[in-house]
């Protein structure tokens, strides 16, 4: 239900991005030719989910290069503007956000998907391959992304990428990259969705779920779920880590060695689900009391404690079937 229901709010605020990037390329004031643009781009980002992984994959193996490309190109024009490394180190910032809520936001950007990795690395053929494939995305690919957007925003004053493109001229470009990067990733959401609803109704199909959390994404970028994306971001960064931090202390602590022949896990694991409500609150609430770094601390209090309730046993001893 969680990652289900993020990547529905993340979907929606990508449509509704391009709804208001491609009106604003053309200066249509227009609401209604804006909500067409969002309705006709989640028609086909939901038809890609529908055809599976392999639509996703071409997706991507056209759009990555052209995306890099562009995304390099950006950043020579803008050192080109500043003048060199040194002059981006002078840029002065006209706004100023917290350590604690910058890094939060930047989790926030990937963890949804992060956590749920493990749709794309099923495929690979060995586990060195998921991690390296892993690895190059998040760190390398996503970090590269970050870096390349702020060097645009420090020096044109932009927060978008796509309007640095449209400041320096190239809005052809400009709605190239905005399609092909975010047909890309919300071809994964919806897919991501999809398998969540799939996998939490007990369905053989995640079509149906494709489609619907498609119509709803839909409907909160028409509602402007878009204008609030550092706060999403910012929920993301709290309530997801705990998540991904549950996964890794459970592993560690009790599938290392995989999972035994038949064995069939509970409907609830009601220990780690207790596990997963503490380390967001601790992150929630030093998020609002601005202590220390939120998904740090709720990663780390998650793993910690689902590795302990694992190695106690209160899992197996709380299981009916156990």
């Amino acid at each position: 239900m969680l990652l289900g229901g993020t990547q529905i709010g993340w979907y929606g605020v990508v449509i509704g991005t391009i709804g208001d990037l491609t009106a604003q390329a053309f200066s249509w004031e227009s609401d209604l030719a804006r909500a067409a643009v969002m309705i006709a781009t989640s028609v086909l980002m939901c038809l890609t989910a529908c055809y599976g992984y392999r639509g996703m994959y071409w997706v991507s193996a056209i759009s990555t290069p052209l995306i890099l490309i562009l995304a390099f190109w950006v950043l020579f024009r803008s050192l080109d503007e500043v003048g060199g490394w040194s002059g981006l180190a002078d840029v002065q910032p006209n706004a100023t956000m917290t350590t604690a809520v910058a890094i939060t936001t930047v989790v926030g950007t990937f963890v949804s998907a992060g956590t749920q990795a493990p749709n794309w690395t099923r495929f690979a053929r060995t586990g060195n391959q998921a991690l390296i494939a892993c690895v190059i995305g998040f760190l390398i690919g996503n970090g590269l992304m970050i870096f390349f957007g702020a060097t645009g925003a420090m020096t044109f004053g932009q927060g978008d990428f796509v309007l640095v493109l449209y400041d320096l001229g190239l809005v052809t470009w400009g709605l190239v990259l905005l399609f092909g990067n975010l047909w890309k990733s919300n071809a994964d959401t919806a897919y991501a969705f999809g398998v969540a609803g799939a996998e939490l109704f007990e369905k053989p199909s995640k079509t149906p779920f494709v489609v619907g959390g498609s119509i709803v994404g839909t409907v909160l970028a028409l509602v402007g779920v878009q204008n609030h994306l550092v706060d999403y971001l910012v929920l993301l960064g709290v309530f997801i880590p705990p998540l991904g931090g549950v996964i890794i202390g459970d592993y560690l602590a009790r599938w290392r060695g995989g999972m035994p022949e038949g064995e069939r896990l509970p409907a609830l694991n009601l220990p780690n689900l207790a596990v997963y409500a503490v380390a967001s609150a601790a992150a929630y609430v030093a998020k609002e009391a601005e202590i220390g770094i939120p998904p740090v601390i709720g990663v780390v209090l998650a793993a910690v404690g689902a590795y302990a309730v694992g190695r106690s046993g209160l899992n197996r001893r709380l299981d009916p079937a156990g």
